[in-house]
């Protein structure tokens, strides 16, 4: 049986219809943001999709190193990037980003993640997850994809 939990805090569920979809509809939504942020090496269709009503942030925290942090801790490098596109935001689009919200308010939309044995990739939501660490949350509503578990014939 595949381990599922992911650092989860509890197996309550999210109140939000984001967790009413079908199964399958996992599979799309992973499929509408497919090349916008993943390595392109993962296809949707050959993953197992589940909903993380509460995914620990920290399971994210590595996926802003991008190898040379000069010696910062990966938390700060979510904060300084976050800052980034909050100047951005402020800057180019007069706030209407919406990005300051994501630090002071609980993020309803659940990101998409991959998560396999020594990599952890998000597929759409690095705002909402920065705002999370930002605001000092630690779990984040997630959709999971995983590889499916190999069977021995």
């Amino acid at each position: 049986m595949q381990d599922t939990s992911f650092g989860t805090r509890s197996t309550t569920r999210h109140d939000d219809r984001a967790w009413d979809r079908p199964d399958r509809d996992l599979v799309t939504e992973a499929l509408a943001v497919l090349g916008d942020n993943d390595a392109g090496d993962l296809d949707p269709e050959d993953l197992t999709w589940c909903r993380v009503p509460d995914l620990d942030v920290s399971t994210l925290l590595e996926c802003m190193s991008d190898g040379d942090m000069h010696g910062r801790r990966p938390i700060e490098c979510w904060r300084d990037w976050f800052e980034g596109e909050l100047e951005i935001d402020r800057d180019e689009f007069d706030g209407g980003r919406g990005w300051a919200s994501l630090a002071t308010e609980k993020v309803r939309e659940p990101v998409i993640v991959t998560i396999e044995p020594g990599r952890v990739q998000i597929w759409d939501g690095w705002h909402r997850v920065g705002g999370t660490i930002v605001s000092g949350r630690t779990s984040i509503a997630a959709i999971v994809g995983t590889p499916r578990q190999q069977t021995n014939s």
